[in-house]
């Protein structure tokens, strides 16, 4: 018995008739590059911006914390008693008697 050659079925380039249906697709071939190279452009443009927001959040939250520290320390500042020690230099002392309001007379606002 003669062993006889099985052609395997399958793309190959031997063939003609292969090679002519991979030059019919080939534009096909190129759009499924195209878009492929699209898509990773793509992926990698939105890690970027992922990474960038991510930052940009970081820097939120440190600006937070810089805001509300100097918002406690101007509102630790604007108490009596720290007032009070800041003018001790400029010899000021605290009214002792209650509040006076001092208005302006009629006549003299319309002579001026």
């Amino acid at each position: 018995m003669t062993k006889k050659n099985k052609k395997k079925k399958g793309f190959s380039f031997g063939n003609i008739f292969e090679v002519q249906l991979l030059y019919k697709n080939l534009t096909f071939l190129v759009f499924l590059t195209i878009i492929g190279i699209l898509y990773i452009a793509n992926t990698h443009r939105a890690e970027k911006k992922v990474r960038k927001i991510q930052k940009l959040q970081t820097e939120i939250e440190r600006s937070k914390w810089q805001y509300w520290e100097a918002m406690s320390n101007v509102m630790y500042e604007g108490i009596q008693s720290q007032t009070q020690k800041r003018v001790t230099d400029l010899d000021l002392k605290a009214g002792e008697g209650s509040i006076r309001i001092i208005e302006a007379d009629s006549k003299e606002q319309d002579e001026e």
